[in-house]
């Protein structure tokens, strides 16, 4: 996967860029919060995989007491996790994870299997298996609806997220072989718009959001970006005149859904080449 999206700071320092745009959001917090909370009481070891810039490592610090690993493909992030949050972070792709067969409690992957391009997905899943000791946790968002951004230089249509697939309820039970599901609940709330709405184009996505590359030739937006929390922004430039009928076809027909999956998974044997203490179960 290309690393230019995640490395796109538009000429701000990783520390204004978290202080701006990560640390001011309450919805991620909560999130965060939730997820620790959520943690079976025996684990004592993890690995967050994707960990961006080690909020949730510092969050189940604070909550739990537990010092987790985290893994990162952006120097950047790593280097920052290092100085700023003294933890353990690591340059790695989920798709080659550094670390012996079950030696964590429990992987991590906290939205970023939506990211996955295909090869990575399923190499990245059976990765995440390997190195579980008992417990897999997930959390990607809540069926979404994606859309995308035209890119103005070359045409390209992409989801201004890089989300590359959708998640049900009937897609979790299947997702880790050797692992059971043992809880999918949801998190967060946000108000949605039925499809029938989008289809009409109410909310159809024009120009690219600030932090967006496009994966096809690399165009992106330049110049200082608006420091607003990311959840509180824009996805994405609208038609003119959009903006007044979003607001009145929210305010009609919109109504309040989760933001997020929230998935547990047990393991349920013994791996093939365990080096680790494993219980099976």
């Amino acid at each position: 996967m290309s690393n230019a999206y995640w490395s796109n700071f538009r000429g701000m320092t990783v520390d204004a860029y978290v202080e701006h745009f990560v640390n001011a959001s309450a919805v991620d917090r909560q999130r965060m919060q939730e997820t620790a909370a959520a943690l079976p009481a025996e684990i004592t070891t993890l690995l967050d995989v994707g960990c961006g810039y080690g909020q949730f490592l510092r969050v189940v610090r604070d909550m739990r007491g537990i010092a987790g690993t985290g893994v990162e493909i952006t120097a950047e992030k790593v280097e920052y996790m290092r100085r700023a949050l003294d933890v353990d972070a690591r340059i790695a792709s989920v798709d080659a994870l550094p670390f012996s067969d079950c030696a964590f409690d429990a992987v991590c992957a906290l939205e970023v299997i939506e990211h996955l391009p295909l090869d990575e997905y399923d190499k990245g899943r059976a990765e995440m298996g390997r190195v579980a000791g008992s417990w897999i946790i997930v959390s990607v968002p809540w069926r979404e609806r994606r859309r995308n951004v035209k890119c103005p230089a070359c045409g390209c249509a992409f989801n201004h997220n890089y989300h590359l697939r959708s998640f049900h309820d009937s897609d979790f039970p299947s997702l880790f072989p050797g692992f059971a599901l043992r809880s999918l609940s949801s998190m967060g709330e946000r108000r949605a718009a039925p499809a029938w709405i989008e289809v009409l184009g109410a909310w159809r996505r024009r120009e690219l959001p600030p932090f967006a590359v496009c994966p096809a030739c690399g165009f992106r937006r330049t110049g200082p970006a608006e420091q607003t929390p990311l959840d509180a922004a824009p996805a994405g430039g609208r038609r003119k005149g959009a903006t007044q009928l979003r607001k009145l076809a929210r305010h009609l027909f919109s109504r309040r859904t989760p933001c997020w999956y929230l998935a547990l998974f047990e393991r349920i044997g013994l791996p093939e080449h365990a080096t680790g203490p494993v219980v099976a179960k």
